[in-house]
């Protein structure tokens, strides 16, 4: 089975300074721009899972995120010059987006044949460089190069002085998966700034800047979830975010007796393409025709269900997605802050039975859902009704159109677990998933100097 484990205690021993993939990245600087002669600043910051709250960020609404243990890392040096040069291990993947290709079809199977094990890196050098006249966008620069140009042109324009540097990118969060690796990416770059300069930016203030850098230079409107906790994320819990404040409570997330399973469907999606727009843009339209009736309602945050339903057939009249569209948010809300209080009391049966909710209206309502998604979650639940329980529940997490579920299992089923979706799976589509077992780790930080 194509799967790693997250937490362990060996990995739990392990310094961060000997994890493999950081030594990586220090080989990759010094091939790309020579042995060091002063100490390299390493910052890091790792990947997400949402446990529930989807699309609901840009909507002013709740989310319930953990930091995982996958990161990205950024290590470099001032280079005493006004040139910003970098080198990154991880590139863009050639498989094919999951909505682009119908299921069945010669495209579909051909992208499912070269699905990357999520923790590979393309083994040749991407290296860019520009200065700071060139701090905008590039269209045609693959994504990642505009991540890092977006990140530093935010420092910038909050006059912070930012010397020439050199820097070399690596990182094991999987490419288009649904676990924020274009945030991790971007967080890992701000901290690095961080201790380049010698400050520290706050937490949220951070994320605020990744944000904006994601888009006006990735081009993708997304919420603030994904950036906020991979700054501001906390071992050992979840975190209750308010999309409108930007204000969050921690919730304890440390059980032994349960774990939290990804399974990737090695299915990429790819926000950028114009799906996540067209989402955000009907929940605009709704919340205008909501609004006419309800002038309190400036955002599907202010609206219930209740107005929903007695807006519907003004909704179904402009477009009939506006009223799919708005009743998931608004019931996505609900299930969250609910979550929330489940997780903090520790009832996981209700917590999972929100969760499974959460992925029928994000298939049925938001319909940002793929075949592959829907037959992961169905292979835990159908496993869990087999033995008697054993999985308390399983979503879609992240954008959608393929990437990973979320899966909330007792401990002692993780392993028959992964065995029956791997079987089944594989069966189906021809590859395996992969699966990682996550705790809720730390927030982005600085690694001291090598």
């Amino acid at each position: 089975i194509n799967a790693e484990y997250m937490g362990t205690p060996t990995a739990q021993k392990m310094t961060e300074q000997q994890d493999p993939l950081l030594q990586s990245v220090l080989g990759l600087f010094e091939s790309a721009f020579g042995k060091p002669d002063s100490d390299l600043v390493i910052a890091c910051a790792p990947g997400r899972v949402n446990l529930i709250g989807e699309h609901t960020d840009y909507n002013e609404g709740f989310v319930l995120p953990l930091a995982i243990n996958m990161h990205t890392y950024v290590v470099g040096k001032s280079n005493g010059s006004s040139r910003f040069r970098f080198v990154g291990l991880n590139g863009e993947s050639k498989q094919e987006d999951a909505h682009e290709a119908a299921p069945g079809s010669r495209k579909r199977k051909l992208a499912e044949r070269s699905a990357p094990t999520p923790s590979s890196s393309i083994q040749e050098k991407l290296q860019a460089e520009f200065d700071a006249d060139s701090l905008v966008a590039v269209p045609n620069a693959p994504a990642w190069h505009n991540y890092v140009r977006g990140v530093v042109a935010q420092y910038a324009k909050a006059d912070h002085k930012i010397p020439g540097f050199d820097i070399a990118i690596g990182g094991n969060v999987p490419l288009g998966g649904g676990l924020s690796s274009s945030a991790a990416l971007e967080v890992a770059t701000a901290t690095f700034l961080d201790g380049l300069l010698g400050i520290s930016v706050p937490g949220p203030t951070k994320a605020l800047f990744c944000q904006k850098a994601e888009h006006d230079y990735a081009g993708v409107p997304c919420g603030i979830m994904d950036q906020y906790i991979s700054a501001c994320g906390s071992a050992d819990h979840a975190m209750i975010l308010d999309c409108r404040t930007n204000t969050f409570q921690l919730v304890k997330l440390n059980n032994p007796e349960v774990s939290i399973l990804i399974t990737n469907s090695n299915v990429k999606h790819e926000l950028s393409n114009g799906e996540y727009a067209k989402r955000k843009h009907e929940c605009e339209q709704a919340v205008k025709i909501i609004k006419q009736k309800y002038h309190n309602v400036n955002s599907l945050r202010d609206a219930d269900q209740a107005m929903v339903f007695d807006c519907a057939d003004a909704l179904d009249a402009a477009d009939e997605a506006y009223f799919n569209r708005a009743l998931h948010v608004v019931t996505e809300n609900a299930r969250t802050v609910e979550a929330a209080k489940c997780l903090d009391s520790g009832d996981y049966a209700r917590l999972g039975q929100l969760m499974i909710q959460s992925h029928v209206s994000l298939k049925n309502d938001y319909e940002v859902s793929c075949e592959e998604l829907d037959t992961l979650v169905g292979l835990a639940l159908n496993f869990s009704q087999e033995r008697g329980g054993g999985v308390f529940g399983s979503r879609m997490t992240g954008g959608g159109f393929g990437g990973c579920t979320v899966t909330l299992v007792k401990s002692s089923e993780v392993d028959r677990l992964r065995n029956h979706i791997d079987q089944e799976y594989s069966n189906q589509y021809g590859h395996s998933p992969t699966f990682y077992v996550t705790r809720a780790c730390q927030g982005a930080r600085l690694l001291g100097k090598h």
